[in-house]
This record gives C-alpha cells, structure tokens and sequence, in this order.
C-alpha cells in the first residue's frame, strides 16, 4: 500500500478489541490487539504516594489499595480502621464518611451529620445513633418511621410480603405474624401466640400488682371457664347472706349447722367478692 497520511485514511467503525496495533517491546516493533493494550496485567503497579499506596490489576478492572495489610480483594482496598472522609460543607474539616472499625462495625457518617439512604433530604436517612426512614419520620428513637408506615419481611414461602410491625393513622400498632409468634427471653421462648390462642411455657406465670391489681374479664357478659370446660358468663342469682361469716377451722364430727352456715356466708363472700358468682 503506497504511503498514506493517517488523516487520510478510511475512518474506522466501533473498535471490538481485536484490532491490531503496532508496538515495540524490546527494540522489536511487534502487533498487539486494543485489548491487549487496555487490559495490562495483573501484576501491573501505579505507585499513587511514596507512602506505598498503589493502584493494581488490569486497567479495565483496576484495584486501588491504601495503607498497611488491606484488603486482598475488591476495587476500593482499605485496611482494618481505614476510612473513607470527605471536607464538611464548610470546608474547615473532615468527616467520616464510611469505614470499618477493629471492633467489627461498619461505620457510615460520624455521628455530627446526615447521611441520606436516598437522593434528597426528604428520602431515608442514617443520623447519629439512629435511621430515619420516610418522609416526616418520628422525631425520636433509634429507627424513626412514618406515619402509617410498617416493617415488613417476606414470607417463610418467599412467596409474598408479611407486614410484621406497623403503626396505623388510628393510632393502633399492629404486630403480625403469618404462621405464629414467639416471644422469647434469654433464648427460650415465654408466650406464643397462633392464630387459635396463647401458649404460656413452662414454669412461667401472670405476675399482678399488688397496689391496684388487675381483672380478667371486665364485664358479667363475659365468658370464661377452666380446664376444658365450655365458658360461660358469671353465675347470678347468688343473694348476700345476713349474718355472721366465719373462716375458722372446726371439727367435721362436730359442726352444727350454725358453723356450717357462717362458713357458706364467708365463701359466697369471697366467690362474689372475687365475681366469679354474682347477684
């Protein structure tokens, strides 16, 4: 081909990579493809500082290291408490942005500013201690939602959305579950709750105050009943007895009738007292 000017030569369409080049390497001109080229080697180094710090790796997928003992993989290589930090809005001093403590924790911010989890000041925030999500988040607490806004899992199936924990614009707060839920103390489980009731475990019990106390059942029209019986609404028609009422002992081989009756007063008392039997 006789000598042609490159700016006369036919334009090129998109380059693939396979093209090939002239080089020389070694005082040798030899041929290498564009992928050859941009690609490098793993071993290829760029010295960033005259601390150590490199850029390693082919430069279509290049590796950037920091400091002492980093990472051995990923693109961004930072070693145990390293940080990446930015300038303050005033530019008079740095802020954590993120970084790995020797304690375990990824660390995002520093605790003095807002970190957004979305793209405006409206969206999902991490502040401080806590996480604000939504938009008009509560304004306390350590993860602050929304009104009417809930936490949802999926499902044991993977098949749909559950909404465990949720707080309506009513006013109610809704704990779900799809199958059951446990509520557990140091590992064991205390108090299950399915959709047919509420299992206590073993050996625990309803602990009541002895200042006011509490009731069970807030109304006669309310049924109950024990060991497998069918509830019922409290027994009436049980008239006060007149009289004295006594809760001594007293011999069975002995007991007059008088004793009899004042010990049944004392016990139509109680049971009424208590309201398991009424008027």
């Amino acid at each position: 081909m006789p000598d042609v000017k490159i700016s006369a030569l036919p334009a090129a369409s998109a380059p693939t990579g396979s093209e090939v080049l002239p080089i020389v390497q070694g005082g040798i001109t030899k041929k290498a493809t564009i992928d050859q080229l941009i690609g490098g080697t793993s071993a290829d180094t760029k010295y960033v500082n005259a601390a150590g710090d490199t850029m390693t790796g082919a430069l279509k997928t290049p590796s950037i290291s920091f400091g002492t003992n980093p990472a051995a993989s990923g693109t961004i290589r930072l070693p145990v408490d390293g940080y990446i930090h930015s300038r303050n809005a005033d530019n008079t001093g740095d802020v954590n942005i993120l970084g790995f403590g020797n304690f375990g924790a990824l660390l995002v911010g520093n605790g003095a500013q807002t970190v957004y989890v979305g793209t405006t000041n409206t969206s999902s925030t991490i502040f401080g201690s806590n996480i604000r999500i939504g938009t008009n988040p509560a304004g306390s607490g350590a993860i602050r939602l929304p009104n009417a806004a809930a936490i949802v899992w999926r499902n044991a199936g993977n098949t749909a959305d559950v909404s465990v924990l949720g707080h309506a614009s009513d006013g109610s707060t809704t704990l779900n579950a799809s199958a059951y839920m446990n509520l557990t103390i140091n590992g064991a489980p205390s108090l299950t709750v399915t959709s047919g009731g509420v299992t206590v475990a073993d050996g625990k019990n309803f602990v009541f105050s002895a200042t006011t106390g509490s009731k069970i059942g807030t109304a006669a029209t309310q049924k109950l009943a024990f060991y497998g019986a069918a509830p019922v609404a409290r027994p009436t028609g049980w008239a006060a007895p007149t009289g004295t009422a006594t809760r001594s002992t007293y011999a069975t081989t002995t007991a007059t009738v008088t004793q009899l009756a004042e010990r049944l007063k004392a016990l139509i008392d109680d049971l009424t007292a208590l309201g398991l039997i009424g008027p």
